[in-house]
């Protein structure tokens, strides 16, 4: 997605974007991003600096981890990144800041672009509030039942005849103490 820094006008700014979500790279497997892509930003300006705050909202495609279905979530991200003009001379504090950048103190949001380029690439930025937010075992119901582990099938579809007994190992011992008295 470009953010297209002449379109601005006064600042600080208030910017609306959207955008082909199916564009973004997201290099995680089993996550598509589908759907309408939708990013609100605050801008504001100091010396040869961007700062930008806001949020990005995106529906998702994914594979629960427990009935490997596919499902669709929507994902809500927070965006803070920093937009820093290269080659402007500067003064003061606004120099000082850039300095400090160029000698490796460079915060990790950062979004370097050369003064003549105008229209800055933030998908890295979306890419990893969207990443932030992916749950780390998605699932596409809180209930969701999940893979019969004998037979394999959709337990949220179909009911199975397999005997599921739960066998804490753990006990064995104790279980076999309870049947040699017994006999």
């Amino acid at each position: 997605m470009i953010l297209d820094l002449r379109t601005l006008g006064e600042l600080p700014a208030k910017v609306e974007l959207e955008g082909d979500a199916q564009l973004l790279k997201l290099e995680m497997p089993d996550v598509e991003a589908v759907g309408i892509l939708q990013v609100h930003l605050d801008v504001i300006s100091g010396d040869s600096i961007y700062y930008c705050r806001g949020d990005v909202a995106c529906d998702m495609k994914m594979e629960c981890s427990r009935c490997l279905g596919s499902y669709t979530i929507r994902l809500d991200g927070e965006l803070d990144f920093t937009i820093l003009k290269a080659g402007e001379p500067g003064r003061g504090k606004g120099r000082r800041r850039r300095d400090e950048a160029e000698a490796g103190e460079r915060p990790e949001n950062l979004v370097t672009a050369m003064i003549t380029e105008f229209e800055i690439d933030i998908d890295g930025p979306i890419c990893e509030a969207l990443s932030l937010e992916i749950p780390l075992k998605p699932l596409c119901d809180k209930n969701c039942l999940g893979l019969c582990p004998q037979c394999g099938v959709d337990r949220n579809r179909t009911e199975c005849e397999c005997k599921h007994e739960e066998v804490d190992p753990r006990w064995d011992d104790l279980r076999k103490l309870g049947n040699s008295n017994q006999a």
